[in-house]
């Protein structure tokens, strides 16, 4: 088994010396949840309270704190002997989550048709065009906060928060999947399902909420469609989900 440990000696690569004076626990935990979503730090990865102390030059008080909060959002676990891990993508989970997602995305879609103001369309655009630019400089994880951004805005048109804090919930707790995703591509997103999103803009300004729900699935199943297939087969033996 490799050694994982030497992984949480490093996590973000974040300058100490820009953090405020009395706020290390709040800086150890925004690096650390920075470093788990997109998997810079590994699933599964030792997260030792020494390393990680000396690394951001902070007490180990702050960091123990940090690994609490994280601990309550689910990203990191404490074994038996009390360690903390970064929290295993776990297979069976992946799926479940996808689809939650998918019914959102076309829920969200569906009433910002119906309830869009003027000017709306043209907001998504703009972002659209932003996740399209990062994509051609390859600034990948750039695009995963994008990504959520605009599917965060079509579901403030929809004007549910509900559905709002529903889905930022759900878009929050599945960025290590799409990184994951992201990773199965080599980093390299086709603009094809990119531009699926042009679809739900042009639903949503034409106020189709019919062209919107299924503009919604369909740039919903591609993640889970081809993330669950690789996964489940041959090729995804070397996917590591802890």
């Amino acid at each position: 088994m490799p050694d994982r440990t030497a992984k949480a000696a490093s996590p973000p690569t974040a300058d100490p010396a820009k953090r405020a004076k009395g706020t290390g626990a709040a800086f150890v935990y925004d690096a650390l949840r920075q470093a788990i979503l997109t998997l810079e730090v590994e699933p599964g990865t030792v997260l030792d309270e020494v390393q990680i102390a000396r690394q951001y030059g902070v007490s180990r008080s702050p960091v123990r704190a940090a690994l609490v909060r994280l601990g309550a959002t689910g990203l990191v676990e404490t074994l038996p002997n009390r360690s903390s891990v970064a929290a295993p993508i776990r297979f069976e989970s992946i799926a479940p989550l996808l689809s939650a997602q998918e019914v959102l995305f076309r829920l969200t879609t569906r009433e910002a048709a119906r309830r869009r103001k003027p000017g709306d369309a043209e907001r998504l655009q703009e972002i659209q065009d932003r996740l399209e630019t990062l994509r051609g400089q390859g600034r990948v994880l750039d695009m995963v906060a994008v990504n959520q951004e605009f599917h965060l805005a079509i579901a403030g048109i929809a004007g549910n928060a509900w559905y709002e804090g529903w889905l930022r919930s759900l878009m929050d707790e599945g960025q290590r999947v799409i990184r994951l995703y992201m990773r199965t591509l080599g980093d390299d997103v086709p603009l094809g399902e990119l531009r699926r999103h042009r679809d739900m803009i042009q639903a949503i300004r034409e106020g189709d909420a019919e062209a919107a729900d299924l503009a919604g699935r369909r740039d919903a199943e591609i993640i889970r469609i081809q993330l669950v297939a690789l996964l489940s087969g041959d090729e995804g033996s070397h996917v590591k989900l802890a």
